[in-house]
């Protein structure tokens, strides 16, 4: 199944350039000068390939938005209809039928792993989404109107085509999955997901992406730098609990994924940029090779550039 992707991008600064489609790459590009930065509208006619790459600057107060925004293939039968739209609400389960007559948009920055988890989810259910690539390190996610949307700065947000927005990005993993078996019916089992989603956000976040986000764009010298070896100590045991808890499983939940592999599989496939060894962890990396083998999977696009933040 195709999926029509629509990605734009606003570029805050007129230093910034406008985005460059990779070679081979799928891509159609329409620019549009509108006020001092420009706006790229593309569409890709296959998502699985490429999302789009943005040439993001990096400042202060970022890391929070980065590493703490709280904010199987599906057995369906065919539908009878030839109507894309009915195609794609059926394969799609409940949210794709709430919204079959609008797009979703998603403000989201592509060095957060936690808005790529809501990309990813988006694909493999084939839900169409808008992105808006917000410039968090130049203050992009402090405008009034992004505010409005998410009182704390925070991104990802998912913004209804009636205009209603949803931050928290397994808060958006749960509405999306509704109705799919990306998260079970109300009960027990979707309590045990929730309790993961909860477990990604407060004992394997703060040990994995905060020492990747000190990593990426800190000097050496930088006073960050000391919080390395007990955040990664702490690091360490999530991995561990995570690599336990496969031990008897190919996912989280039994053999079918979740929104809870998905979440955990965010930061969790991009620990050796926070200084682990996944190779020290037997039963993660396949782990992670299961989730990139899932139909209509799409890779997390890094930024072209990373700057250091003072």
């Amino acid at each position: 199944m195709t999926t029509e992707v629509s990605v734009r991008t606003q570029i805050s600064s007129p230093r910034v350039r406008p985005l460059r489609a990779p070679p081979a790459s799928p891509l159609r590009f329409r620019y549009a000068s509108r006020g001092a930065g420009a706006r790229v509208c593309i569409a890709a006619r296959n998502p699985q390939r490429s999302l789009a790459r943005a040439h993001f600057g990096f400042g202060r107060q970022v890391e929070h938005s980065l590493a703490r925004t709280h904010f199987e293939e599906l057995l369906v039968p065919p539908p009878t209809t030839e109507d894309p739209r009915a195609r794609r609400s059926t394969a799609c389960g409940g949210a794709a039928r709430l919204h079959a007559d609008g797009v979703l948009t998603l403000y989201d920055n592509a060095e957060s792993a936690n808005g790529y988890k809501v990309r990813l989810l988006a694909a493999l259910l084939g839900i169409p989404l808008e992105v808006v690539w917000i410039d968090i390190f130049r203050g992009g996610s402090r405008t009034p109107d992004f505010l409005a949307m998410s009182p704390f700065g925070q991104i990802p947000v998912l913004r209804f085509p009636d205009g209603r927005v949803l931050p928290e990005s397994n808060a958006i993993l749960c509405h999306l999955a509704e109705g799919t078996p990306y998260l079970p019916a109300p009960g027990y089992e979707r309590s045990r997901v929730l309790a993961w989603l909860f477990f990604e956000q407060y004992s394997h976040e703060p040990y994995v992406a905060t020492p990747r986000f000190i990593l990426r764009h800190t000097r050496p010298d930088h006073p960050r730098r000391a919080e390395l070896p007990w955040r990664q100590a702490r690091g360490r045991q999530a991995l561990r609990l995570l690599n336990d808890a496969l031990a008897s499983s190919s996912f989280l939940m039994g053999e079918s994924p979740t929104v809870a592999d998905l979440s955990l599989f965010a930061y969790t496939h991009r620990a050796d940029e926070a200084g682990f060894d996944l190779a020290e962890y037997p039963n993660l990396p396949p782990w992670v090779e299961r989730i990139r083998a899932l139909p209509g999977f799409v890779a997390m696009e890094p930024p072209t550039e990373l700057t250091l933040v003072d």
